[in-house]
């Protein structure tokens, strides 16, 4: 691994190195697990793309425009209640390593904030976010009827999974995390996962590390929710078999063309091709915004339906009495949206977060502050990307939210 050290050990995300990547090592895999403060920005923006194979979406020759105003409204004076003080975003970015920060209702820009020197024209590495849009192109699949049910087995249109655990499991366990595998997010059993599916520069596969992890947990499949990025990968190859294209081509070609996406996006794959769907989408804060109005409007954007209700309806509800052990009230060990001090309960349904029990408000949410957050009701999202989740940022960011979806007379 590189022995650049900083010269400014208050330097932490290396500014005065000019926000350095991690590309040159002998393995992608020291890329990977460079977890070194001061390369994250560098990483996070563009960087990885340096490193990894990856296919290339693209925008639309007619991108859906904002509002913005000139500058957007807010962008000076938006207060926030945080505890019993009012605050200004100033003070949560200061607190905060946080790389953009964006929120809007309805295509009208209140907020659009770059930080550590990046742009609109950067994108930000999604993490775990790319689970979310895994599960948009699943709405995809069955609006078109390649799928019949989320109830069905996945080995009912993967014959090369027949017979294994993750084939027999159904479309619906796996979107809400209830495969039944025994696996622990971010532990050793990650250091076989990853290695094999994404981080080597030759002979990566997905497919043969799905089909052969066969460990089962004590739970039945159903029963319990176990954050993992099996799950995710299951759910790709299904979509790429079912779809009979990339991930990549169907999201250009029935999300984010139709929804007006207005930059190059990429998303990392093995060395077969298929994206490492759980995570490494590269996509710039303004396209993330655009996403996550997708949702705002059930699907409906850029005069279209371009994913069903039917469908925006089904991973935003939720009946407690049955859906209970998808919700927790407290931290839950595998969850990458923890909670700080049990302030807020968060469910999970097929590869969505949720802050509240009437589906109202679903997330995206990956690693080391990557952030969409929607209220549905309002038409509000914030976007927030970022490079470390040390602190209780979630909850003083959702306090940021609840300000803007309580914003009179800007609907």
């Amino acid at each position: 691994m590189s022995k650049v050290q900083l010269k400014d050990p208050n330097d932490l995300w290396g500014k005065s190195l000019g926000y350095p990547t991690s590309p040159g090592y002998k393995s992608k895999l020291g890329a990977l697990l460079d977890d070194r403060k001061f390369t994250r920005i560098g990483n996070y923006s563009h960087g990885y793309e340096k490193v990894f194979p990856h296919h290339i979406i693209k925008p639309s020759n007619e991108p859906f425009q904002f509002d913005d105003g000139s500058p957007p409204i807010y962008q000076d004076t938006f207060e926030y209640r945080y505890g019993r003080e009012m605050y200004e975003l100033e003070d949560y970015f200061k607190q905060y390593p946080v790389t953009s920060f964006m929120i809007a209702r309805k295509g009208k820009i209140f907020v659009e904030k770059y930080l550590h020197e990046r742009n609109n024209k950067h994108r930000f590495q999604s993490w775990s976010m790319a689970k979310s849009v895994t599960s948009l192109l699943l709405g995809i699949c069955l609006d078109s009827n390649w799928i019949d049910s989320i109830d069905d087995t996945v080995e009912k249109y993967v014959p090369e999974l027949k017979g294994t655990l993750h084939g027999q499991s159904t479309i619906r366990n796996l979107g809400n995390m209830a495969s039944g595998a025994e696996i622990t997010h971010m532990s050793e059993d990650y250091n076989s996962l990853y290695p094999r599916c994404f981080s080597f520069p030759e002979n990566t596969d997905i497919l043969p590390v799905v089909a052969g992890w066969n460990k089962k947990s004590n739970a039945p499949p159903g029963a319990t929710f176990n954050y993992n990025e099996l799950c995710a990968l299951t759910i790709g190859i299904l979509i790429r078999k079912v779809a009979n294209m990339t991930l990549s081509q169907l999201f250009e070609q029935r999300i984010y063309q139709p929804m007006g996406g207005e930059d190059e996006v990429t998303w990392s794959t093995d060395s077969k091709g298929n994206e490492f769907n759980c995570i490494g989408i590269g996509m710039t804060t303004r396209d993330w915004c655009r996403l996550g109005m997708l949702i705002a409007g059930k699907g409906f954007m850029n005069k279209k339906q371009i994913i069903s209700e039917k469908y925006v309806n089904e991973f935003t509800s939720w009946d407690l009495s049955k859906d209970k052990h998808l919700w927790s009230k407290n931290k839950h060990i595998n969850s990458t949206m923890l909670q700080e001090q049990g302030v807020l309960g968060c469910g999970y349904k097929l590869f969505f977060w949720h802050q509240k029990p009437d589906g109202s408000q679903p997330t995206f949410s990956g690693h080391n502050g990557q952030y969409i957050v929607i209220d549905i009701p309002s038409g509000t999202v914030m976007v927030m990307t970022g490079v470390s989740e040390e602190g209780s940022w979630q909850v003083e960011a959702n306090a940021i939210f609840q300000a803007a979806i309580n914003m009179k007379g800007k609907k």
